[in-house]
């Protein structure tokens, strides 16, 4: 009978997870234009941009074809390098829900709780231009939900013109399209290192020679 039992409470236990392995689907793919409607907060002696809660308009393509309207950015400062392909880690520190928007019945949330990198910036005391590419993960709630936190990206640019403020525009790409700045993973700079040991190694025997 304890068998019988523990076969049972096991086979449950298979069922439980089942269920939940089919409910954990990623968000399918699209992309979302987001005009911000306001002045953000833009820090150049420090490299942060803060929002403070600033409307924003969407419209989706993709997957959120016909997704359209209003949105709140979360109210939240941002920090950033003041190089391009500079890195910001937020594995540790993420931002959760620092964008929302509702379509098809679901509202989605994207989390930045990857990185930001710096594609480009410039800046001359009144004139700015900065581009970030902030990575992160998107789920849904609502009518058809995606629990699985699938990897988007989303793509600022920040511009100001003669001191007057700066203006924000944004797009959402699930999947991520990438920066097209390269970032060397650890594997390709183990090898960058041992070939430059080796041409070293190979200099010093010639000169002793």
């Amino acid at each position: 009978m304890l068998k019988l039992l523990k076969l049972t409470a096991i086979f449950g236990a298979g069922l439980l997870l089942a269920s939940g392995a089919a409910n954990a689907t990623p968000v399918p793919a699209g992309t979302l234009n987001i005009a911000v409607l306001g002045t953000p907060t833009v820090n150049n002696t420090v490299g942060t941009v803060t929002f403070g809660t600033l409307d924003a308009y969407f419209n989706g393509l993709g997957a959120f074809s016909g997704y359209s309207g209003s949105s709140v950015l979360s109210n939240t400062t941002l920090s950033f390098g003041e190089t391009a392909g500079a890195l910001v880690d937020y594995t540790t520190t993420p931002v959760p829900n620092f964008f929302t928007f509702t379509g098809g019945g679901d509202t989605y949330s994207f989390s930045i709780d990857q990185n930001i990198q710096t594609i480009s910036y410039t800046f001359d005391g009144s004139n700015g231009s900065i581009g970030l590419y902030i990575l992160g993960d998107l789920t849904a709630t609502g009518a058809t939900p995606y629990t699985d936190p699938t990897p988007t990206a989303l793509t600022l640019t920040l511009n100001e013109t003669g001191g007057s403020g700066y203006s924000a525009s944004a797009t959402l790409a699930n999947p991520p399209p990438g920066t097209g700045i390269p970032v060397p993973e650890p594997a390709s700079m183990l090898l960058l290192g041992g070939g430059l040991a080796a041409l070293g190694m190979v200099r010093r025997r010639r000169a002793a020679r």
